[in-house]
Parts: structure tokens; C-alpha cells; sequence
């Protein structure tokens, strides 16, 4: 049996993403023992709810593999997974913010349970860190613990990404954007892209908040 354990299992983005993209991958018989693990308190009937709403199907074997834990990113919470999974046929999913010191208490207190052996894999959400400083510090903090194999940081939602390259043409879009609309070149040039490839902006820059394609996710 394999486990799929999707940390911040309550929020919008495992709903709006990550549950229709694990049932797409249950229809291809990529299957799995799903665990949702949130803050907010849930019954695992009301988690399966959540999760047939996001899908908008009612497939009672898929949803059958749903179960939930309600608890903080700490190792005295995170040992209630220890008789639920064989952590070398894990994987963990952080749909969470990758704020360093958020990341680094969650991989700490799975370790500390025992919980990252040979087999377990580790996913992020990109982007990750808050500036580049961060970024690599959350970089070097994973390399350092779980091993640069582990440590997948460049993962979208379930392989549906790819890197769109800054041309000439998305170049001079950002431009004209970044001017009319009074956004620094960095915002300018994600929504630039995201016009031209007809994207949803996921983020928690409130810069972007008020912006057509945008889904604003406030920061915690």
C-alpha cells in the first residue's frame, strides 16, 4: 500500500488543485491511502465532502481512501501518523506556505518521529522561500536533512507545470503591464505570462490581489 499525506489539507489550494489532479491520477490507477493533515478540525466525513465537492463527482471507492488528522506542524501532533503509514512508501505533499521556519519545524518533527526513511519522498509547492536568501536557506536546510534526492523543489500541482521562457514578446508585455499598471517588473512579469498562456495566478502577494486572473490566498 502506498500513502499519500497532503499537509495543509484544508486550504484552497489542495481543493482548487490538488484533489482534482490525485483523482485524475486514481483514474490512471495511480492509487493511494490519501491523509489529509490540517489545522482546522474536520471529521473524515467532512473532509471526503470537501474533497467530492472539489471534484465534483461522486466516486464512493475514491473517496473511501480519504481519512483525515487534525493538528500543528509539531512533532507531538505529527506522531499520530506513525500507525497510519509505512513512511517507506510515503510520500508528503506540503501544500503549505514554504516559509523556512514553517518547513523546517514540520521536516524536523517527522524525522523526529521516524517518519523520513529510505522510500519516503518529499514534495514542495513552488514557489518556494520568500526572497532568494530564503529561498536558498530552505534549499540548504533540505539538502542538509533529507538529501538532495528527497528534497523535490521544483514540483507544480501533481506535473501539470512548465517553465515558460521570457522571449522578447512576454518581455514587452511585462513592460507595457508593469507600466500601466504601477506593478514592480518581478509582479509584471507573472502576470504578463499568465495573460498569455490563459493562467490562474496562485499567490499570497497582495500586490496581486486585485488582478483578474488572480486567486489571492491570504498569508496566515
Amino acid at each position: 500500500m502506498k500513502y499519500f499525506v497532503l499537509f495543509g489539507a484544508s486550504g484552497d489550494l489542495a481543493k482548487t488543485k490538488l484533489f482534482p489532479a490525485l483523482f485524475e491520477n486514481y483514474k490512471e490507477e495511480q492509487a493511494y491511502k490519501y491523509i489529509g493533515y490540517g489545522r482546522t478540525p474536520l471529521s473524515d466525513s467532512q473532509f471526503r465532502e470537501s474533497v467530492k465537492d472539489s471534484i465534483e463527482e461522486n466516486n464512493e471507492k475514491y473517496l473511501s481512501n480519504f481519512s483525515y488528522i487534525q493538528g500543528v506542524y509539531k512533532a507531538e501532533d505529527l506522531v499520530k501518523l506513525k500507525d497510519l503509514i509505512d513512511p517507506k512508501e510515503a510520500t508528503f505533499y506540503l501544500a503549505i506556505p514554504n516559509r523556512f521556519n514553517i518547513v523546517k519545524e514540520l521536516v524536523q518533527g517527522l524525522k523526529e518521529n521516524d517518519l523520513i526513511q529510505d522510500g519516503t519522498t518529499l514534495v514542495l509547492e513552488k514557489p518556494f522561500g520568500e526572497d532568494y536568501n530564503s529561498a536558498k536557506q530552505l534549499t540548504d536546510f533540505l539538502k542538509r536533512e533529507v538529501g538532495e534526492e528527497k528534497a523535490l523543489l521544483a514540483v507544480g500541482h501533481m506535473k501539470n507545470s512548465r517553465v515558460v521562457p521570457l522571449d522578447e514578446t512576454l518581455a514587452f508585455a511585462a513592460a507595457d503591464v508593469a507600466l500601466k499598471e504601477n506593478l514592480a517588473m518581478a509582479d509584471a512579469i507573472i502576470v504578463a505570462s499568465a495573460r498569455a498562456h490563459d493562467c490562474t495566478i496562485i499567490t499570497s502577494d497582495a500586490d496581486l490581489k486585485h488582478q483578474a486572473n488572480v486567486r489571492y490566498l491570504p498569508k496566515n
